[in-house]
């Protein structure tokens, strides 16, 4: 998997089948499916609806343009909607959501030496749309981005203004904020690059770990939205160390006060007591953060049991989506259907019964959505006729999720092969019209399909295709008990061959670090080897 340079998202990266256009019905309520969501991640999951789904074309792109128009200040991507409205091809699938031309223009910022980019502009390369009414009853404002532009250039300058004069009285802490006020300031009007090279100038301006893990947290965000999957892994991990140390600090080791920074979530004077009752939950949303975001690195690189793993350890509240912060990345049901599909595509039988169904703080989860818990359970009882039926029904709904589409494919096809080598590993031998029957295929295509499976190596069994058996492999247990017995005889005996030349290397003094102690060790039974060593010494 390649990752693009920082700019835009892209999720959906290297050659991916997955990559089509969705043309069966989709059951979703898009408005409320939109709520759920907040700040960037939001109209960028709508604009990848919008190229993805034919049928939901017009109503993603209405929600993009009002949330863009009322929420933040990204010109560019209000004017690919038009543009894209005027060249429909521009929303090709396997495309980004957003243009080319933020991609490009981020770019160049990256790659600038300066520390203030310049303001951003309206004059896009695309074609500009006209004012007037489209088939989606959306209407180009023209004063709205003149309006826009002006402010975005004021607010710029402001900022940057501000920033001069705090490291021009090196004030250390003002700096921090003034970063971080120019990085949420670019994330609004959509430069990426910008945003994550403010928050990562951050840090070298903080004073707490507190604010070490919020600079952390603003910069993996911002990855993630760029598809720099190494970046957001590499930021996970020094942020678990930062939580860790904030863990161990937190502990009542004294009564005695102490300060976390002016500007930090906890700043006067408080003793360990009321230090554990502040830092506690703010650590649990940080690490639920970092879990979420480590799951969809594996996500993306296919990496499934590892993935399920992460998604687990993050403690999300059923009812998340449905609080006035609605989420940055994912929502809780997300994360059911991400749990639900990488569990069932990884986990066996006892891992998925201990770890998912009966896992505390996944249940209130699991029972907020019924259908991935039905899922989860048919699975478990071997149900896998209603399984696989009810994941067909969702699969190109789950195709909508921008960090799942491209791999919805890989997992159904894991999920099935799972189920059949499942099915298959009680019996000695399985007849065929019933296995078919039990996963709701024709005899035919099932031979296809376990015909691969015993050549990939998944079922060791031959079909016997005039009984219609799927027969499991005879092994004789004696010859088997002989063969192990002369590979461990073959595995002793290179063993010590190998510890009879160590031991002749170190007497001979080869081997560095050992020779003169060897040497002394063994003085007096080999007493001429110091003596004609003692000259080369």
């Amino acid at each position: 998997m390649e990752e693009t340079p920082a700019g835009n998202i892209s999720i959906h990266v290297g050659q991916n089948s997955d990559a089509a256009t969705i043309d069966g019905p989709v059951e979703i309520d898009l408005t409320n499916y939109a709520s759920g969501y907040s700040g960037f991640i939001k109209y960028q999951r709508l604009l990848f609806i919008a190229q993805r789904c034919p049928a939901l074309k017009n109503k993603a792109l209405n929600l993009a343009h009002d949330y863009i128009k009322a929420q933040t200040l990204d010109i560019t991507s209000y004017e690919h909607i038009f543009g894209v409205l005027k060249n429909p091809e521009d929303l090709g699938a396997g495309d980004n959501p957003i243009g080319l031309e933020q991609l490009n223009r981020c770019n160049s910022d990256l790659r600038s030496d300066s520390d203030h980019p310049p303001a951003q502009s309206s004059s896009m390369d695309v074609d500009h749309a006209q004012p007037g009414e489209d088939e989606t009853g959306l209407v180009y404002d023209p004063n709205w981005v003149e309006k826009t532009c002006s402010r975005v250039m004021r607010h710029r300058e402001e900022l940057e203004t501000e920033l001069k004069n705090y490291k021009a009285n090196s004030i250390k802490e003002c700096i921090r904020k003034g970063y971080i006020e120019l990085g949420d300031f670019c994330l609004k009007i959509g430069e990426l690059g910008n945003a994550l090279k403010y928050y990562t100038r951050s840090r070298d301006y903080c004073t707490s770990r507190q604010q070490d893990l919020k600079s952390c947290l603003s910069i993996i965000k911002v990855a993630v939205y760029q598809g720099a999957w190494s970046h957001v892994s590499a930021y996970v991990t020094l942020a678990e160390n930062i939580c860790e140390s904030q863990e161990n600090e937190s502990m009542p080791k004294d009564t005695g006060s102490q300060c976390l920074g002016s500007h930090s979530a906890w700043s006067g004077n408080f003793d360990a007591s009321s230090r554990n009752v502040d830092l506690r939950p703010v650590s649990e949303v940080a690490r639920t953060e970092l879990a979420i975001a480590a799951g969809l690195a594996k996500l993306i690189s296919s990496s499934f049991h590892e993935a399920a793993t992460h998604f687990l350890q993050a403690n999300c509240e059923p009812d998340d989506s449905n609080s006035e912060k609605a989420a940055p990345l994912v929502t809780a049901s997300d994360l059911a259907f991400y749990v639900t599909l990488c569990s069932l595509a990884a986990f066996d039988r006892t891992e998925l019964r201990s770890r998912v169904l009966n896992s505390p703080s996944f249940r209130l989860v699991l029972e907020s959505e019924v259908h991935c818990r039905d899922l989860l359970m048919a699975f478990h009882s071997a149900d896998y006729a209603n399984c696989l039926n009810s994941l067909a029904k969702v699969k190109n709904l789950l195709k909508l999720d921008i960090f799942l589409a491209d791999r919805v494919n890989s997992l159904y096809e894991q999920i099935r092969v799972k189920a059949l080598c499942q099915y298959f590993t009680p019996y000695i031998s399985a007849d065929l019209n019933m296995m078919a029957a039990a996963f709701g295929t024709t005899v035919t295509d099932l031979e296809n399909e376990l015909a691969i499976l015993i050549q990939k190596g998944c079922i060791k069994g031959r079909i016997d295709s005039h009984k219609q058996l799927l027969c499991a492999l005879s092994v004789d247990q004696r010859c088997q008990t002989f063969a192990t017995a002369l590979q461990l005889i073959d595995e002793c005996h290179r063993r010590c061959q190998a510890a009879i030349l160590r031991s002749n290397l170190m007497r001979h003094g080869y081997m560095r670090g050992w020779s003169l102690l060897w040497q002394y060790d063994h003085r007096f039974e080999y007493p001429g080897l110091m003596v004609s060593k003692a000259g080369n010494t």
